[in-house]
């Protein structure tokens, strides 16, 4: 409708919002989820409009089936091949940077990283490093960049001597934040 490719520009993940231009005409994109942390800013840059602000009158939180909603917010689990798909996604890549689909995909997925954590730290302590290996890569599976698990797996690799491998842990835990 606008001759316009949206995935050929950038979108600013960190404001919420992106003002694009073409042919035709000029074009917000808000986040949902940031319109009320973004949008007076998004106005004002895209209408001059100053001092815009939303109210919020009809949020779930005011509903008679709150309680209901709230649970299940907090129950429901997505498998992670879903969430894999739904993240890995052109969509989500170009609108949302890596830590925000890290985030997200926790948010959504049955993960107890800091038990998963401590009991590794613990197992590690013990000398039971294989079960320690074990339950870091279980974290991986969860969160591929956590940079406390792959440190702590490349610590353990150098301790046993395989430098090859401790080595790409490290660089693991070190890299580029821009890359998914």
């Amino acid at each position: 409708m606008f001759q316009f490719d949206i995935f050929s520009v950038p979108f600013d993940t960190k404001n919420g919002y992106q003002i694009y231009s073409s042919k035709l005409s000029d074009i917000l994109v808000i986040r949902l989820e940031d319109l009320t942390t973004c949008c007076e800013n998004a106005m004002h840059d895209f209408l001059g409009i100053q001092s815009f602000s939303l109210s919020n009158d009809n949020t779930g939180q005011k509903k008679w089936y709150a309680e209901i909603y709230r649970q299940t917010l907090k129950e429901f689990k997505i498998p992670k091949l879903y969430l894999d798909q739904i993240y890995n996604s052109r969509f989500s890549k170009h609108f949302y940077s890596c830590e925000e689909l890290q985030r997200f995909k926790m948010k959504w997925m049955e993960c107890p990283m800091s038990i998963t954590l401590e009991d590794a730290q613990n197992e590690i302590l013990n000398d039971n490093i294989d079960k320690a290996i074990r339950l870091l890569l279980s974290v991986l599976e969860c969160s591929p960049h956590h940079p406390l698990a792959l440190n702590l797996l490349g610590k353990i690799h150098w301790n046993v001597g395989d430098y090859k491998q401790a080595k790409k842990y490290f660089q693991m835990a070190c890299h580029d934040k821009k890359s998914c």
